[in-house]
């Protein structure tokens, strides 16, 4: 089962989120006495408040479970070019930007698909997230 991000549900990768930065702490155990430090705690917990307390649907900072892509780029890249992928590059999914390049968005199929989705809201970014409205 993959871990995910407690700040912004993305997968994390050796402990860090590469998507927001968040970094999983190891705690230490010496000479069996758990060993905490506070301060490293403190500004966790502080960072976590900020991300929470900026969190607000219109604002571009990091909102917890939502891309940072917009839905609306991602509709207006797949209607004027997503027969090249432009859209599949803008939110991270370079593998099939570059199949949508050369079959020309799957021979259109995959491009009228992904305008449908992408209007729905069922389209995501590479880690899985909804587009942000």
């Amino acid at each position: 089962m993959e871990i995910k991000c407690p700040i912004c549900g993305a997968p994390l990768a050796d402990g860090k989120c590469s998507y927001c930065g968040y970094a999983k702490r190891e705690i230490k155990q010496e000479d069996e006495n758990i060993n905490f430090d506070l301060g490293d705690y403190e500004t966790e917990q502080r960072q976590r408040e900020n991300v929470i307390e900026n969190s607000m649907p219109n604002s571009l900072e990091i909102v917890p479970g939502i891309s940072r892509k917009s839905k609306t780029t991602a509709l207006l890249l797949c209607i004027f070019l997503g027969g090249i992928g432009a859209h599949r590059f803008y939110v991270g999914k370079v593998g099939t930007g570059i199949l949508y390049l050369f079959t020309a968005g799957f021979f259109g199929i995959g491009w009228i698909i992904d305008i449908i989705r992408i209007s729905t809201g069922y389209f995501s970014d590479e880690f899985d997230l909804p587009l942000r409205q």
